[in-house]
């Protein structure tokens, strides 16, 4: 049994207010008159359950009631009366959650009236449906109703690529994403024998459009419109694709197999230029309009005309000689449309330098020649000089190579010297300097030699004298330091025709290594120098040294080589020397065994090579071998030979 307290605490108190005024209701009420009839009438009252309404959901509102599936969708719930502490926790449900799907719930915070709600996904349909959508809360519902609208064909646009040809980039879009299994949108051209779609393109599901391209396949003289209507979901729409005429899209300048639209090459040349459309040229053609940005670096035809059906023209860029580099834009244009391409253009450099004849005789006039890299511009081009020695080499300030050319020759004086000289010189153009250097040969002698240089007195040896070519012929004369070493040929006249010449030089024996000096002198007085410039009175020297060595032993031999000893048969002893002797010159002897008897010493007749003797033999009791060594003074080694004495034949 349910007490009074039990009844109290399961039943909710309303607030004060409302207690009062049913309070007041129930006094009007009473049959009990009495203070305490009324007072236990309050009390109880006051102590009994009262019933409290639920919050329920009043309303259900959305945001935009029609959508295309794109859109985002939101809503507000609305309930009776404000939430309680904890909020109140509203369900969704969806009558076609396939398409719709609701949100599982909200919750409406503590003391608020309503929450906002989003549709989380909306699936496109092929058909327009209506979708309810219920929010429950304490067994009360209400309803929304969402209109999920069909997605239609929205548009057909282009963009213009000004590629070559002309293409364009289309897309077919819906006003809405596109349901399973795609929109299939086909497409068709007002002219397709210039401009044609693919028969359809497909929007896959879930997306609201697609792309697709097409290009022109005709050429125009003047623009034209074609109109490519796109048909889907029982939608058909409607655009235009103007076909503009071609028009320039490069211009590049051809170097070899390749070409690209910026360029270097020297000034005062000229080039082949591409012009490029971005189509075929109309049935007339097109005329496109060429400019250079300074024509007085580079000029160009004042237009060139690309064939009917062509999409390329090619025309000459010529360039003027410059000084110092440059840069030009060489443009087409077509309309509003210009294209261009730039050149750098490098300036005229010295190429070479150089001088001819060269070695030359100093004194004489050769001549110098400058070649620049390219024809000289306007005004000409100019090379400067410098000289290492310009007493001897004289060179001019400046030399021009005249417009149009690319050389210049002048003439380089030089001045006498008694020695070779070699002097650089150098020449500054356009930025570059080329150097060289000039060789000065005096008038006369070149070089002296002499082969060998060392020989046993009594030989030859060759000289060679060499003179530069150009020279007017002079006389040599040829002395020895020492004649008893070498004897020179005394005097070797050149003539103007000769540039070598070989004589002999004879070597004296000596008893001892000896060295002498030979020299070869032209003195001033021995050159014709009418043709010469600053010649002074000196002589010119070239010297060789010989070295003269004494002969050497080169062998010894006895004949017979094999005799019975003390017999009255003796041995002949020949010594040969490498070269002659000299005066004087005498072998020392020598025996291994007193069984061959040789004399101390030998003498050669000055200028022979051979000199013999005999030696005679003793009495053996055995047959023994002996050697016989010829030496010349403290000659290590000497020469050698062996005999045999025998005790009978």
């Amino acid at each position: 049994m349910r007490t009074y307290s039990d009844v109290f605490r399961s039943s909710p108190i309303p607030p004060p207010s409302a207690r009062l005024t049913m309070a007041d209701q129930l006094l009007r009420r009473a049959s009990c008159l009495s203070s305490r009839c009324a007072v236990l009438s309050v009390t109880a009252l006051l102590l009994a359950p009262l019933a409290v309404q639920a919050q329920t959901p009043a309303a259900v509102t959305l945001a935009t009631p029609t959508t295309l599936c794109a859109l985002d969708v939101t809503g507000q719930v609305t309930v009776s009366t404000p939430a309680p502490t904890a909020g109140l926790m509203v369900q969704f449900t969806s009558s076609m959650p396939a398409v719709v799907a609701a949100p599982l719930s909200v919750t409406v915070p503590a003391g608020a009236t309503s929450a906002p709600f989003r549709i989380p996904r909306c699936t496109p349909t092929p058909q327009a449906v209506a979708v309810t959508i219920s929010a429950t809360a304490n067994g009360g519902t209400q309803s929304a109703i969402l209109n999920v609208l069909a997605p239609t064909l929205k548009s057909i646009t282009f963009k213009t690529n000004l590629t070559t040809p002309v293409s364009f980039t289309g897309s077919a879009t819906l006003q809405g994403p596109a349901p399973a299994g795609g929109v299939i949108v086909t497409l068709a051209s007002s002219q397709p024998a210039l401009l044609t779609p693919p028969a359809s393109v497909t929007i896959p599901a879930g997306a609201s459009s697609t792309n697709f391209s097409m290009a022109a396949t005709a050429a125009v003289s003047l623009a034209t419109t074609v109109t490519i209507t796109g048909s889907g979901l029982g939608a058909t729409v409607a655009t235009n694709a103007i076909v503009p005429t071609a028009v320039p899209v490069s211009v590049q300048f051809v170097a070899g197999q390749t070409a690209s639209a910026t360029s270097t090459m020297p000034s005062g040349t000229s080039t082949v230029a591409r012009l490029t459309l971005n189509g075929r040229a109309g049935p007339s053609g097109l005329p496109v309009t060429l400019s250079s940005s300074n024509s007085s670096i580079a000029t160009v035809p004042t237009s060139v005309q690309v064939p009917a059906g062509d999409s390329v023209a090619q025309f000459t860029v010529t360039t003027i000689g410059q000084s110092q580099p440059s840069t030009v834009t060489v443009a087409a244009t077509v309309g509003s449309t210009t294209v261009s391409g730039i050149l750098t253009l490098t300036s005229t450099t010295l190429a070479s330098f150089s001088v001819s004849p060269n070695p030359v005789i100093a004194g004489l006039t050769t001549q110098g020649l400058v070649l620049s890299s390219r024809a000289a511009g306007p005004g000409g081009f100019s090379v400067r000089f410098t000289s290492g020695n310009s007493d001897l080499v004289q060179l001019p300030a400046i030399v021009t190579i005249p417009e149009g050319a690319t050389s210049a020759t002048f003439p380089v004086p030089t001045r006498y010297t008694d020695a070779p000289r070699t002097i650089t010189i150098g020449a500054t153009g356009g930025g570059v300097t080329q150097s060289t250097t000039i060789t000065l040969t005096p008038e006369g002698l070149s070089t002296f030699t002499i082969s060998p240089t060392r020989v046993i007195g009594g030989t030859t040896v060759t000289g060679r004298l060499s003179a530069p070519f150009g020279h007017d012929g002079f006389t040599v004369t040829l002395v020895s330091t020492n004649p008893d070493i070498a004897v020179a040929p005394g005097k070797i006249a050149f003539t103007a025709q000769d540039t070598v010449k070989t004589f002999t030089i004879t070597s004296i024996p000596q008893r001892v290594a000896a060295t002498a000096r030979i020299t070869a002198t032209v003195t001033s007085s021995s050159i014709n120098t009418t043709s010469k410039i600053g010649v002074s009175a000196v002589s010119q020297s070239r010297t060789a040294d010989l070295t003269v060595s004494p002969p050497t032993i080169r062998s010894i031999t006895m004949t017979p080589s094999r005799v019975v000893g003390g017999s009255s048969t003796v041995f002949t002893g020949t010594v040969t020397l490498t070269g002659p002797a000299p005066s004087g010159m005498g072998v020392s002897l020598t025996s291994t065994d007193p069984a061959v008897g040789v004399p101390t010493g030998l003498n050669f007749v000055a200028g022979s090579t051979t000199a013999t003797f005999t030696a005679r033999t003793l009495a053996v009791t055995a047959d023994k071998d002996v050697t016989v060594r010829a030496k010349i003074g403290d000659e290590i080694g000497g020469a050698s030979t062996t005999v045999r004495v025998t005790v009978k034949p």
